[in-house]
């Protein structure tokens, strides 16, 4: 598998802090656990020559005394090392489960985007199915979507159209084949 490693954009670090809630650019459901669809997310990203994994570290940047609301100082840490006090985004991701952040090229065609499994850990482990959804979406020119910012109906744009349609060529179609299912849109 090839991979690239860079630092966490910051509109990520924002996006990933405060949005465990916030609308989905395109949910992809199938009638499978978590660790069967993970198995078959990362076969479909090991053999697809057109994917390029990003495995670097996370990085966010949070308050420096985050109990203290008139202290505005900030200070960059390892998603890792991320100890939010619910089930956002952030607190998910930290188990290094749940994002993944690649680069599809094909052609004159250069995307990234960041996915990731819909739930926590407890849920993958009670629930018979499971989603991966794109949180962000960008192409070469620096035009992008992200999750919860569909404020314009910005997810049925051209763009977003363009965008998704790569996303599913290379991942979701390899991986309703990998699975010998058809996923479900949400």
């Amino acid at each position: 598998m090839k991979y690239v490693k860079h630092t966490l954009p910051l509109w990520l670090v924002f996006l990933l802090i405060g949005c465990g809630s916030a609308e989905a650019i395109k949910i992809y459901s199938y009638p499978v656990k978590k660790t069967s669809l993970e198995k078959a997310v990362v076969k479909v990203l090991k053999s697809n020559p057109n994917i390029v994994v990003d495995t670097s570290e996370s990085i966010v940047i949070v308050r420096r005394n985050p109990d203290d609301m008139n202290d505005t100082s900030i200070k960059t840490i390892k998603l890792s090392e991320f100890r939010g006090h619910s089930k956002d985004s952030a607190d998910i991701a930290a188990n290094e489960k749940a994002v993944m952040r690649i680069k599809i090229t094909v052609g004159e065609l250069e995307n990234n985007y960041v996915f990731r499994y819909l739930g926590d850990e407890h849920h993958w482990n009670i629930s018979s199915g499971s989603e991966i959804f794109i949180q962000y979406a960008k192409d070469k020119q620096g035009n992008s979507i992200s999750q919860g910012n569909n404020e314009n109906g910005e997810f049925n744009s051209k763009l977003a159209k363009d965008l998704t349609s790569l996303f599913e060529t290379e991942v979701v179609s390899k991986i309703d084949k990998e699975l010998n299912l058809k996923h479900t849109v949400n």
